[in-house]
């Protein structure tokens, strides 16, 4: 961190190359992958001849060139036996290295053209299984050699020989994908309209179709393409007969029908004018075939490479859904059969799924008769187990509902009837930013038709779910969180502005702790809000408790302690004891000890009392007000004598007294309080009492000890103690800021110095190594590794000697 904030030119130029490099990284990467998907969608066909057993056979060793030679030879020379020769050597061709051997060899090309042209039908077929073996190379020369005979295979596409129609299809079809050049050369000879041609010529061979679709769709994969074939293509008469192809045929197979469809896609993905192919019959024929096929797979015909046709398929009408929004299917059974195969494929090709959900989106988007068409045949419910799948199927899925949603109150109280709003529950919890978009989305459009749906949706506790998107790192989804809360649940706003004010009071924190300001008021601010919350949520609580707290206060107020009941302080002596007893208990009259005894007290303290009785004077001349002979119509007069009677006889003995002390303090700090009292029962046993007195007299002076003058002394000395803590709390303060900003620059100098002496190092030896050149820096480094190994005995194998 320290390093960052001292050397500013190097931090920037360090992260700026390392954007730089980043950036690179990832264009490099992506021409890789680029590169890879070129690679996957170049395939070359290889047709195999059916009437030899030998012809899955690949050459084992490759030939020389003297054999190549003397092979090429003997077809020129070879009189009747030509094809035979000729047959052998298309057998060697198919090892790689033959291949090249054989177009380095001179005069072999030309050789293998001129039995093409030949008139000899055995020979010509025969030359172009050579071709067709060479075509199917991956080695660019060996193509780029095949060229001159584009002319003659183009030509042999009108042959009568099917057979030779297929080889010349399949072997350019192979030399489509390999180079521009070899593209721009077979558009100058012509091979769009010769393409046309042939499928019109020969529309009901249905191996010759998928010939010819399997050739132009490797000429429309080019990157070229759009600017130079796809115009040429829509300019001919193929486009008819690719789109009459597509009715599969189910003694042949779905080959030609899976090439033509490939085709259709390339043309529709294409950035040109859609609607010349939906004129043509493209989206209808479209549509047809995913109803068709969507029956067999709903009676659960998944053999046969049915998704190969079903990939195309879905593509192309889901494109041309978009392109022309107005022109829309008018079949409803296509619902079923994209429906069909989003379930069908869900755990073989998860990717068909999604390419279902896709085309059905496309097709629900802005269509109130294929949402209304979902509703009606109960399609919801399987939409709705989308969502708990991963892999863009609940996104794909949540757009479809979104779709429906989208068309009023109506369709939103049917998808929640359909229980689309517990599925939202759950997809708002899930980590996929997308997923939790839409599903904000879709709920928006929900509880924004219907204040029952609100209630709903409450009901299921989402509005928890809602709050904790608040503190989602995507902003998006914060914002649509707040609004749906904001307008459709003003009860939970306040709480969202009360977490708002919180987030800002402690950003205001962090900025002002980074400024060295005064963090004590903010940290106080932090905790009133805290309590502010805390209030907004548990109001009631605090009320009852309150209460509690004040019926305790009043409780423990009411009951007045025994030096309150006599008029005495807590200090005062014996004798001022007893002389407040007197004043407040006694009326003129004169009383014997025994009737004392039997006035006051009962049976069990007699003895006690007689002993009290010896020492004091029974006369006085004062009537009191508290002897319940001075009014007897009062009753309560007797219950606060009884009282008073109580505090002198506690108060009167040290022993008594103290304990009630003590009783005192611990009732007013907090701890159990202890009752004086003449029965066993209610006091504690002598041990204890004697524990508790001994222990006391550590905790706290006896009161009548503390004299002002004390307590003055105390004061100041904890003052003083007080000064010299927050003195040495400040000193120790200082000497950490100083000391951790020597450290820093301590830190940053050593710093420098090592970048400075690095840098020397460096320079140097590229100064070294520039003016000695590499020869002789490898040299002088080869030998100090010499010196190295000599110096520490190493061996060259890594052991000592």
């Amino acid at each position: 961190m320290w390093r960052l904030k001292t050397v500013h030119h190097k931090a920037s130029g360090s992260a700026s190359d390392l954007e730089e490099f980043k950036r690179k990284r990832r264009e490099f990467e992506k021409g890789l992958r680029q590169a890879r998907r070129d690679r996957q969608l170049i395939s070359k066909r290889l047709l195999q001849n059916v009437d030899e057993e030998d012809s899955m056979e690949t050459g084992s060793t490759p030939l020389s060139p003297e054999q190549v030679r003397e092979m090429v030879r003997g077809v020129q020379t070879g009189g009747e036996e030509k094809a035979v020769r000729l047959a052998s050597l298309r057998k060697a061709l198919r090892n790689p290295e033959t291949q090249l051997t054989f177009i380095k060899s001179e005069n072999s090309m030309h050789m293998l053209i001129g039995q093409l042209s030949a008139h000899n039908a055995q020979c010509q077929l025969e030359a172009a299984r050579c071709l067709h073996e060479l075509s199917h190379s991956n080695h660019p020369s060996v193509c780029q050699a095949c060229l001159p005979a584009g002319p003659y295979l183009l030509t042999y596409l009108s042959s009568q020989s099917t057979k030779l129609t297929e080889l010349c299809l399949y072997t350019l079809g192979n030399l489509c994908p390999d180079s521009a050049v070899v593209r721009e050369k077979l558009l100058a000879q012509g091979i769009v309209s010769a393409l046309a041609n042939c499928i019109h010529n020969q529309r009901y061979n249905l191996a010759v179709v998928e010939a010819v679709g399997f050739t132009l769709s490797q000429l429309l994969q080019g990157k070229d393409a759009t600017e130079k074939i796809i115009p040429a293509v829509m300019a001919s008469e193929i486009v008819p007969h690719v789109i009459s192809a597509l009715t599969p045929d189910p003694e042949f197979g779905f080959g030609p029908v899976i090439e033509c469809m490939w085709c259709l896609h390339y043309l529709v993905s294409s950035n040109l004018d859609n609607s010349m192919l939906i004129a043509q019959g493209a989206l209808s024929q479209c549509s047809a075939v995913l109803i068709t096929l969507g029956g067999a797979v709903a009676q659960g015909n998944l053999e046969g490479g049915i998704e190969l046709l079903i990939w195309p398929l879905l593509r192309c009408l889901g494109n041309l859904l978009v392109s022309e929004g107005d022109v829309m299917p008018k079949d409803t059974r296509l619902l079923a059969a994209l429906c069909v195969f989003s379930q069908a494929y869900l755990h073989l090709h998860p990717a068909l799924s999604r390419e279902s959900l896709w085309a059905l989106n496309n097709l629900t988007a802005g269509s109130s008769g294929f949402c209304s068409g979902l509703l009606l045949f109960n399609m919801v419910p399987i939409l709705i187990q989308f969502l708990s799948f991963s892999k863009g199927i609940n996104s794909m899925a949540l757009r479809v509902l979104g779709n429906i949603a989208h068309h009023g109150t109506e369709y939103c109280v049917r998808l929640t009837q359909a229980g689309l709003l517990t599925a939202l529950c759950a997809t708002l919890k899930m980590a996929e930013p997308e997923v939790v978009t839409l599903s904000l989305e879709v709920l928006y459009m929900l509880i924004s038709s219907s204040p029952q749906l609100i209630e709903e949706f409450t009901r299921l506790n989402g509005v928890p779910l809602l709050e904790a998107i608040q503190y989602n790192s995507e902003e998006e989804h914060r914002v649509k969180a707040a609004y749906i809360l904001d307008h459709h649940f003003p009860s939970f706003s306040e709480r969202r502005l009360c977490v708002m004010k919180a987030q800002n009071i402690t950003a205001d924190l962090r900025v002002s702790m980074n400024q060295d300001s005064s963090i004590l008021s903010l940290f106080l601010s932090i905790m009133l809000l805290v309590a502010q919350l805390r209030f907004c949520q548990s109001c009631l609580w605090y009320c009852k408790s309150s209460q509690r707290l004040f019926s305790l206060c009043t409780a423990q107020r009411s009951s007045a302690n025994y030096y309150e009941l006599l008029g005495v302080k807590p200090d005062a002596t014996l004798e001022q004891i007893k002389n407040a007893f007197f004043d407040k208990s006694k009326k003129e009259m004169r009383v014997q000890a025994g009737d004392m005894g039997a006035l006051f007290l009962n049976k069990r303290q007699i003895k006690g009392h007689k002993r009290f009785m010896s020492d004091v004077t029974y006369r006085t001349s004062e009537s009191r007000k508290l002897h319940p002979d001075s009014d007897l119509s009062n009753p309560s007069l007797h219950t606060q004598f009884v009282k008073l009677n109580e505090a002198y006889r506690v108060l009167s003995r040290e022993a008594s007294r103290r304990d009630y002390d003590l009783s005192l303090r611990y009732q007013f700090a907090g701890g159990p309080a202890f009752r004086a009292s003449s029965s066993s029962t209610n006091s504690p046993s002598a041990e204890a009492a004697e524990s508790m007195r001994y222990w006391e007299q550590f905790r706290q002076a006896q009161p009548q000890e503390n004299t002002t003058e004390e307590w003055e002394k105390r004061k100041k000395r904890n003052m003083r103690l007080v000064g010299y803590c927050v003195l040495t709390m400040l000193i120790s303060l200082s000497a950490h800021y100083f000391g951790f900003r020597k450290l820093e620059e301590v830190h940053n100098n050593f710093m420098d110095e090592k970048d400075r002496v690095i840098t020397e190092i460096y320079n140097e030896s590229k100064e070294r190594a520039r003016v000695n050149g590499f020869k002789k820096q490898q040299e002088i480094l080869r030998q100090k590794h010499a010196e190295f190994l000599e110096r520490y005995k190493i061996r060259s194998n890594g052991e000592e000697k």
